[in-house]
C-alpha cells in the first residue's frame, strides 16, 4: 500500500493507492483487489473524500468471472448559519460493459441546513437514485427533494415538511416497490410538550397534523387532519414499587368523509429490590380503532390487547440475566419466553447470549443466539457473532472479524460461514463513517 500526502498546510490532504493479486490453487483462478482514497481538507471549512473499491476475479485462461467497482465521494461545507453537504455512492457489478452482464446502484444526495435563530431553522435534501439491474433496458430513475421549516416555541415545536417523489423514467421501469412511498403536500405538526395538568402529578401532551399526502400503493390523494391527546400520572406505591396508568384519544378525519378514533390505556407496574438485584416490570395494553382510513400507511389495528412481563436479575455490573415474554388475549397467543444474558468480565470485554422457549408448543428452539466483542491487547481486537445449535452441536451463520488497530487507522478482516466469504474494511478514524470494503460479503 502507498500513502501520499498532498496540499499544503493550508490544504492539507491524502491520496492511498492498495493492489493485490492472489491466486487460488484448488482452481487457479485470480483474485483482485484494489483500492484508491483521497480526501484533502480546503480554506473556508470545506472537506473532500473520494473512494474507488475494486475487487474482482478471473480465471487463468483470463476470463473476467466477477466485477465490482464501489465508488463514493462526499463533499462537506459549512458555514456560520448552514451546513452543506453532498454525498455520492455508485456501485457497479458484472461480468463486462453490457447492459446485460452490468447492474448498477447509485445515489447522490444533497443536505442543505439552515439556521436562522435560535427558533427557525430549516433542512432541504435531494435524493437522486439509480438503479439498474443486469438484463434490464431501462434504469429505474427517481428523484426526491423534502423540505423542512422547523419552528421552536416555548413549551412546542411547530414543523412543516414538504416531500415528494419524482418517477423520472416514468412508466418505463416496471420493478420498483411503491409500498412505501408518500408524498406529504405539505404535512403541518404541531406538538406540545409535555406538562402538568394544573396542581396534579397528571402529565399530558397533545400532538396535531393537517396534511395533503398521496399514496402511490392506493393511488390515494387525500387531506387528514388528526390530533393525538396522552395523559400519564405515576404512583410511587413504595420506595420500589411505580404503577403508572396512561391514557391516549386520537381522531383522524379525512377530506373525502372518512373518520376514525382510537381509545386505549397502559398500566406499568415497576419493581425492584433496594440493591437492584432483581427488578421487574408488568404491563397492560389496552387500545381499541373503530374507523376506516383511505390509506395504507397509517393503519391502525382495530383491538390490541395484550400483557407483557420482563424480570431482570443483576448480580454484579458485570453480569445480568433477562427474562421476557407477552401474551396476546385477541389471537389467545404467547410471545416466546426469551433470556437474555449480558456478561462483561472486563471493560472491554463483552459477551451477549440469548435464546427462546415456545410457550405456546412447549418447545425450546435449542439455539443459542451469541455475540462477543473482545479487545484481547491494545492493538487487537476479535468480534463474533452467530448461533450456536445445539440440536446438531454446531456453530450457523457466523460471522468473525479481525481488527487490527493502526492508531490513525483500522483493518478489520472478516468471514462470513453462510457464503465461506472473506473481506477486508479499512477506515481512518477521522473519518469514522467511511468503510472501505475490499472483497464480497
Amino acid at each position: 500500500k502507498q500513502i501520499w500526502e498532498i496540499g499544503d498546510e493550508n490544504n492539507a490532504g491524502e491520496t492511498s493507492l492498495y493492489l493485490y493479486q492472489i491466486k487460488a490453487k484448488s482452481t487457479g483462478n485470480f483474485n483482485l483487489s484494489g483500492e484508491l482514497k483521497y480526501a484533502q481538507e480546503f480554506e473556508n471549512n470545506i472537506k473532500t473524500q473520494m473512494t474507488l473499491n475494486y475487487s474482482g476475479s478471473k480465471a487463468e485462461g483470463g476470463e473476467l468471472l466477477s466485477n465490482n467497482l464501489k465508488s463514493q465521494f462526499t463533499l462537506d461545507k459549512s458555514g456560520e448559519k448552514y451546513t452543506l453537504k453532498i454525498t455520492g455512492k455508485y456501485d457497479f457489478s458484472g461480468t463486462g460493459l453490457g447492459e446485460e452482464d452490468l447492474s448498477i446502484n447509485g445515489n447522490i444526495k444533497l443536505n442543505y441546513n439552515y439556521t436562522f435563530n435560535d427558533s427557525l431553522s430549516s433542512a432541504l435534501s435531494l435524493l437522486y437514485t439509480d438503479k439498474n439491474p443486469a438484463g434490464q433496458e431501462v434504469a429505474d430513475l427517481e428523484l426526491t427533494p423534502k423540505w423542512e421549516l422547523k419552528y421552536k416555541g416555548e413549551g412546542y415545536t411547530l414543523n412543516m415538511a414538504t416531500e415528494k417523489r419524482y418517477d423520472l423514467e416514468g412508466d418505463l421501469y416496471t420493478g420498483e416497490d411503491i409500498s412505501k412511498i408518500i408524498d406529504r403536500l405539505p404535512e403541518i405538526v404541531f406538538k406540545k410538550d409535555p406538562t402538568a395538568l394544573g396542581d396534579t402529578k397528571i402529565t399530558y401532551n397533545i400532538d396535531a397534523s393537517v396534511g395533503h399526502f398521496y399514496e402511490a400503493a392506493t393511488l390515494e390523494d387525500n387531506w387528514r387532519g388528526e390530533y393525538i391527546v396522552n395523559l400519564n400520572r405515576p404512583f410511587n406505591l413504595s420506595k420500589n414499587i411505580t404503577l403508572t396508568p396512561s391514557g391516549i384519544f386520537r381522531q383522524d378525519v379525512y377530506l373525502t368523509g372518512e373518520a376514525r378514533y382510537l381509545v386505549g390505556g397502559k398500566i406499568d407496574l415497576k419493581a425492584s429490590s433496594d440493591n437492584n438485584f432483581i427488578s421487574s416490570t408488568l404491563s397492560y395494553n389496552y387500545n381499541k380503532s373503530v374507523g376506516p382510513t383511505p390509506f395504507n400507511f397509517d393503519y391502525i389495528s382495530p383491538l390490541t390487547n395484550s400483557i407483557s412481563g420482563k424480570v431482570t436479575l443483576k448480580s454484579s455490573e458485570k453480569i445480568k440475566l433477562d427474562l421476557s415474554t407477552n401474551y396476546n388475549f385477541v389471537t389467545e397467543d404467547f410471545g416466546n419466553l426469551v433470556a437474555k444474558l449480558e456478561y462483561k468480565p472486563k471493560d472491554d470485554w463483552k459477551m451477549n447470549f440469548s435464546s427462546s422457549y415456545n410457550l405456546n408448543s412447549m418447545e425450546w428452539t435449542k439455539q443459542i443466539n451469541s455475540q462477543l466483542d473482545l479487545q484481547l491487547t491494545n492493538d487487537w481486537r476479535i468480534k463474533y457473532k452467530g448461533v450456536v445449535d445445539l440440536d446438531g452441536f454446531k456453530l450457523t451463520n457466523s460471522i468473525v472479524g479481525i481488527t487490527r488497530d493502526l492508531h490513525c487507522r483500522e483493518i478489520t478482516i472478516n468471514y462470513k460461514q453462510a457464503t465461506k466469504s472473506f473481506w477486508v474494511e479499512f477506515y481512518i478514524k477521522a473519518f469514522p463513517t467511511e468503510k472501505i470494503t475490499l472483497g464480497g460479503q
